[in-house]
This record gives C-alpha cells, structure tokens and sequence, in this order.
C-alpha cells in the first residue's frame, strides 16, 4: 500500500525513489528500536511501556492515514472532472484490447503444451 500511496501523492516518475528512500529510513530507524526496548527494560524491568508506545505510534499512523487524501487534479492521475490518462486505460491497438494474447502467455501456453 505505501508505493501505491507514494504514486498517488507524488506521481509514478517520482515514486520509485521515494519508496527507496522511504524504506531505507524506515530500515535504518528500526534497527535502533531494539537498542530503545533495551534502555526500558534495564530502567524499568519490563517491556510493557516498548510495546505501548509502538502501540501507541502504530495507531497514530494509522489515524493520520485516515485522514489523509491524495491531491486532485495531479497530471496523468484520473479524475471525475476529467478523462482518464492514457496510462490508466489500455490503447485501442493493443493486443489486450484485440483480444489476443501476449507474448508471456503464449511463451506459457507452449510450456504447458497447448
């Protein structure tokens, strides 16, 4: 879900390197959250506040992806105020539209022997 939010908001020629960059800060991030879980166990002697407080962020995510909407009227996105991009319907001359198959199925259907 989130490459497909990053898409929405920021447009599919950015999203590939903002998922990259996402994920690499998420990833570098959590590899100190052991470190934290660690720090209250020794001051405290339990887990318990480690897990509410990643409770407690997980249902704050959440909450402000509820609320959050994509921009309207971002080029190449479809709307209902306008016809849908071309990237988002399949052109009239392609071999989906005719009917006919596509290379990787046909590839798929002489390895199955039909």
């Amino acid at each position: 879900m989130g490459p497909a939010l990053v898409a929405d908001f920021f447009g599919r020629e950015h999203a590939g390197s903002l998922v990259g960059l996402l994920f690499a800060t998420a990833g570098s991030i959590a590899a100190f959250e052991p470190l934290g879980a660690g720090f209250l166990y020794d001051r405290l002697g339990s887990y318990a506040l480690a897990w509410w407080l990643a409770d407690g962020f997980n249902a704050l995510a959440l909450g402000l992806l509820v609320f959050t909407h994509p921009p309207e009227g971002r080029p190449g996105r479809s709307s209902a105020a306008g016809p849908a991009s071309a990237l988002d319907r399949p052109s009239q001359g392609s071999l989906h539209s005719a009917g006919q198959t596509k290379p990787a199925e046909q590839h798929d259907r002489q390895l199955a022997g039909g």
